[in-house]
Formats: structure tokens, C-alpha cells, sequence
């Protein structure tokens, strides 16, 4: 007989629409019967992170998702009911960021909730993905916003029509750097909180800050992310 295959673990995505669920429930008994908890195995069917997800017999069940509910309550300090001793790391790591914010973390899971229905995998891999505290999902609406090229080009113009196209916290300017090929070169960064991402009509100009690669990265880099405001502060300091 052949062995079934065993469902993929779970990515940071699904800990935090768990969590939420988890920290909703406020200590009530987890059942499969649940219509909350049938309704959020659905929605981890259909989280677009996973290969062959839908063809599992196994996977992401009403069943499945009550016993990674009673692994998550291991994380909590003051559980009440059974708890399954077995969280995984990310699990922890999901608890730790978001336990302490129920209001943001809903609002989180509600964004991935919503982002599941439009966004695809990507065609190839992104190393950052993976890493991203608000999950894959939201990773990619944001990427999609700030590679929105009609939105892109319309910050540029505004710029153009005051000055140089520099970043707009270090004023590094491509142009003057490397000559003709740095002309009209620079980068976009969506500047609306991640949470909200999926609840616009569509990224207006005044969304997206001009910034060079470098401080692009930094704005990235840290969680939550630093206000552009905040990032020029930190340059001045250090200059």
C-alpha cells in the first residue's frame, strides 16, 4: 500500500490566521464542528503557498486545524484546557509578535484573508518571502505595489517637476552618480501599513516614497518598519 503523504508544515501565513482565531476564542473548547473552524480550514486550502495543496485528502482538515489550535495554546502562559506540548519554533516566534496586539493581528489575518483571493504564487522563488513577519501573502501585495509602474511613473513626474530624481531620504541621485544609464532610475516604496494593503481601491502616488536601493533595504529591514521620517533621522545621527 502507498504511504500517504504527509501535509507540508505550516508557514508563517497560517500561524497567524491560527493565532487569531486562537486569541478569538478566548478559552473556549476547540471542536471540528466548529462553523469558525471549517471556515478557516477553507481558507488554509486555499492559502496560494503551497504546491498540490487542494489534491491532499489530509490537508489543512477542520481536524487538522483543532490540533495545531491546542499546539499553539503550549505558547500561551496562561492556557486554559488541553494543550498539545509540541509548537514548533515559528509558532513561538508567531506568538511572541503578534499575541500582544489582538487589534492588529486580526487585522493582519483579515488582510491575508482577503489577499488569498487574488494574489498567485510567485514564478519563481524570493528569498525574503519566507521571512517576512506579516507572511507570504501580504510579502506579495506590497512587492506588487511598489512595482505598480503607472503609479511609479507618476511619483517620478512629481518629483521631476520640483528638483532632481533623488531618494527622499539620503538624496542620493542616480543620475549624478553614474551619468546616462542612472538617469530616471529610482525606487518606489509603499509607504500604507501592511494590514491595509488589500482594503485599497488602488496605490495613489502620494502611497509611494522615491527612495534609492540602499535605504529601500533598511526601510525593509526592521519591524515595524521605520516612517520615512524616522529613517532621515537615523541617517542625520550617523552623519
Amino acid at each position: 500500500m502507498r504511504a500517504l503523504k504527509k501535509p507540508p508544515a505550516l508557514q508563517r501565513d497560517e500561524f497567524i490566521l491560527l493565532l487569531d482565531l486562537y486569541i478569538r476564542h478566548s478559552g473556549k473548547r476547540f471542536s471540528p464542528d466548529d462553523p469558525e473552524i471549517k471556515e478557516l480550514s477553507g481558507v488554509l486550502r486555499r492559502l496560494p503557498i503551497h504546491p498540490e495543496r487542494l489534491s491532499m485528502a489530509r490537508f489543512r482538515t477542520p481536524d487538522g486545524v483543532v490540533m495545531q489550535l491546542l499546539t499553539l495554546r503550549s505558547c500561551d502562559s496562561a492556557p486554559s484546557g488541553v494543550a498539545l506540548n509540541r509548537g514548533s519554533q515559528l509558532a513561538k516566534e508567531v506568538w511572541d509578535e503578534f499575541a500582544g496586539q489582538p487589534e492588529h493581528l486580526h487585522k493582519i489575518a483579515e488582510s491575508i484573508r482577503e489577499g488569498c483571493l487574488t494574489v498567485r504564487a510567485p514564478t519563481e522563488e524570493d528569498p525574503d518571502e519566507e521571512s517576512f513577519p506579516e507572511g507570504r501573502i501580504l510579502y506579495r501585495i506590497h512587492k506588487q505595489r511598489e512595482r505598480d509602474r503607472e503609479v511609479i511613473e507618476k511619483a517620478k513626474a512629481k518629483m521631476l517637476q520640483r528638483g532632481p530624481l533623488s531618494c527622499c531620504i539620503c538624496k542620493f541621485d542616480f543620475a549624478a552618480r553614474y551619468g546616462k544609464i542612472g538617469e530616471g532610475f529610482i525606487e518606489g516604496h509603499h509607504t500604507k501599513p501592511l494590514a491595509d494593503l488589500t482594503r485599497e481601491t488602488k496605490t495613489r502616488v502620494e502611497d509611494i516614497a522615491l527612495v534609492c536601493s540602499n535605504c529601500h533595504r533598511m526601510l525593509h529591514r526592521k519591524r515595524p518598519w521605520l516612517t520615512i521620517a524616522a529613517m532621515s533621522s537615523l541617517l542625520v545621527k550617523r552623519t
